[in-house]
């Protein structure tokens, strides 16, 4: 199992990584799109029309990461109430949860992107196709699944420690 968990750290931190460039990537192409139509009344159609798309796969990408790092909402003031086995079934059946609706969300996204192959969905410019885009969502989402199963059995382990902060070389 310990090879599972460093092989999907380490995907979930590469891919958080090139999402985040590509959220730059698009964040500084607006700022050149914003300079073009100010300066020369000409834009890029090309930011105006996979914006959507483009923030939408680099979004996806940090998912597996912010699963991992247990980055989501905790309510903990009812560790107190109910005790610690409680709390620990509690944190089992949360991860069960979150668990299932990784999947279920994975599981729709790969419909959406089947959806829009098939009606061979375009953007509005420039007639890109945007079922790929949406692929490439899905499977940001199916490894989000992964490794919140990872979460699920590290809970149910008993490991509470995020292995995701400490360095693990990508070799």
């Amino acid at each position: 199992m310990d090879r599972i968990e460093r092989t999907v750290y380490a995907l979930a931190r590469i891919l958080s990584r090139a999402g985040m460039i590509l959220l730059l990537v698009f964040a500084v192409s607006t700022l050149f799109d914003g300079a073009l139509r100010w300066l020369f009344g000409s834009p890029l159609d090309i930011v105006r029309d996979c914006g959507g798309v483009v923030v939408a796969v680099a979004i996806s990408a940090c998912f597996p990461q912010l699963v991992l790092e247990r980055g989501n909402i905790v309510i903990d003031f009812v560790d107190a109430l109910i005790g610690r086995f409680g709390s620990r079934t509690l944190n089992i059946f949360a991860a069960f949860c979150t668990s299932v609706v990784c999947i279920a969300l994975a599981w729709q996204f790969l419909v959406h992107a089947n959806n829009l192959r098939r009606g061979t969905e375009t953007t509005p410019l420039l007639s890109i196709p945007t079922a790929p885009f949406w692929f490439v969502v899905d499977v940001n989402f199916w490894l989000c699944a992964i490794a919140q199963l990872v979460v699920l059995i590290q809970t149910a382990r008993g490991v509470s420690a995020l292995p995701v902060q400490r360095e693990i070389p990508l070799h």
